[in-house]
């Protein structure tokens, strides 16, 4: 199994028409209310959710319950003045499409780019549940779905004697891309904290999926989003993961259901219970992130994601 370190984080930012997601060029106020109260308190992410998020950079900030977010982590606030582009590392949200930038030069040259324990820099988009609106879906019914749109439009992989790729090199030759669902599960009755890392764009190509993963503070299981990954139910209209650069948007769904949770379960070694109404999703969003330090080797990659959304069924 390719090393993949999953670090946690959280959520972004701006406004549009309503008029693209569904609710009509002018949506009531009535409406729009109900609607966010809906999703607000059953714990899911409604796609209009993605249009006027708020930027939390480097955990400066508390973070609030309930909302969606964008955060950031290790590439410090600069783009909140400067805005991004592929030298500047950042991310920019436009009427519910999010632009993310990570450039290791950039961030070498501000001293933010080190070795990290837990993970590299990152930027999420997501929602961190109350405790009492904590998802329960493996309680009463069989799945949680989670959907987006995205595009890789820009890779650089530069390892230490200058060579560029794509994508194949090795996590000692150069920094490596993700793009992945991810969420956090707590297990009530032994009280730890579980997570999985869905990738649907992964620079070193797809790989084998495990339970057993740490980011040095939490445990997690790994699965690429592929129909042949057992912890993970890749939906019959999903891309697959993707290991080159792309610009159009592809459409990206998975379905985590009781027999793929129980598979993980059992597979890992971190103790959890096997009763999965024990199960409260505690954080859930997309996350970019390069997870890993190469010395002298440099990164740049842009991603866009659009319509995420999750859901219980």
């Amino acid at each position: 199994m390719k090393n993949m370190i999953f670090c946690i984080l959280l959520i972004v930012v701006s406004f549009t028409s309503f008029a693209q997601y569904g609710l009509g060029s002018n949506p009531s106020e009535a409406l729009l209310k109900d609607s966010l109260l809906k999703s607000t308190l059953n714990g899911e992410v409604a796609v209009y959710e993605n249009v006027n998020m708020s930027i939390i950079p480097n955990y400066t900030e508390p973070i609030p319950s309930d909302e969606l977010f964008i955060i950031t982590r290790y590439i410090g606030d600069l783009f909140l003045e400067k805005g991004i582009d592929e030298t500047k590392s950042g991310v920019v949200n436009s009427g519910g499409n999010t632009r993310m930038v990570i450039n290791t030069q950039d961030l070498e040259g501000r001293g933010l780019y080190s070795a990290i324990r837990g993970g590299g820099p990152h930027i999420w988009i997501a929602k961190r549940s109350s405790i009492e609106n904590r998802l329960n879906p493996w309680a009463e019914t069989d799945e949680l779905v989670l959907q987006m749109n995205a595009a890789v439009p820009y890779v650089e992989l530069r390892d230490k004697d200058g060579r560029t790729s794509d994508h194949g090199f090795t996590d000692e030759q150069t920094p490596v891309t993700q793009l992945s669902f991810g969420l956090y599960l707590h297990d009530q009755s032994t009280q730890k904290t579980f997570a999985y890392i869905i990738p649907v764009y992964e620079s070193r190509g797809t790989y084998a999926e495990s339970a057993n993963n740490s980011d040095t503070y939490v445990s997690f299981i790994s699965s690429p989003l592929e129909d042949s990954s057992r912890y993970i139910t890749k939906d019959s209209d999903s891309e697959r993961l993707q290991f080159k650069p792309f610009s159009e948007k592809k459409f990206f769904k998975v379905s985590l259901t009781k027999e793929n949770l129980l598979k993980g379960i059992r597979d890992t070694d971190a103790g959890m219970s096997e009763d999965l109404s024990n199960y409260q999703i505690t954080f859930i969003g997309v996350l970019f992130e390069l997870p890993n330090y190469v010395e002298n080797g440099h990164n740049t990659s842009m991603v866009e994601v659009s319509d995420f959304s999750v859901s219980i069924k």
